[in-house]
């Protein structure tokens, strides 16, 4: 009875496996076409921000300077928010590793060298795991840390003079 329910244990394991492998097999797939609208909605929300800033008074040239200084910001902290996502999966995968080890130890309790086996393993996972939260707060530091330094704007424009002293330096 207790064989029957590991071995039902271990099959809800590979089933999520499996559903969590296709669901990541779907995500590939059409990562492409969401990039190409994804870079579509930038553009456009580039040229509103652009035509907005203008209206307002400020130069063409600032006008851009803003915007790829944005655009910037956004490209690190969308990176940053990717890269904590992908660990936290890692995380979660882990952890379930953890689970079907320890059930697979029980199942195995009477052998002591397979359950040393299993043991040292989850001790390994963890430890990995443990890794990747570090990593992960590492990772939410760094992102609060370029979203604070983002609130403060791109910094100073260049002035007139300068701007056309480096207009007349390039001819």
């Amino acid at each position: 009875q207790r064989v029957a329910a590991d071995e039902l244990r271990q099959i809800e394991f590979d089933r999520v496996k499996k559903a969590i492998e296709a669901k990541n097999a779907v995500e590939e797939s059409t990562q492409p076409i969401l990039e190409v609208s994804r870079q579509q909605r930038i553009q456009l929300e580039d040229a509103k921000k652009f035509n907005q800033l203008v209206r307002e008074g400020i130069l063409p040239a600032e006008a851009e300077r803003v915007i790829n200084f944005e655009r910037l910001v956004q490209s690190e902290l969308q990176t940053l928010d990717t890269t904590i996502a992908r660990n936290q999966a890692r995380v979660t995968e882990l952890e379930t590793e953890v689970q079907a080890l320890e059930v697979k130890a029980d199942a195995v309790a009477l052998e002591k060298g397979a359950t040393d086996e299993i043991f040292a393993q989850i001790q390994a996972r963890s430890g990995n795991i443990n890794k990747i939260q570090e990593e992960i707060d590492a990772l939410r530091a760094r992102r609060d840390a370029i979203a604070g330094a983002a609130a403060a704007g791109p910094g100073a424009a260049p002035t007139n003079r300068e701007r056309l002293e480096t207009e007349i330096g390039a001819l």
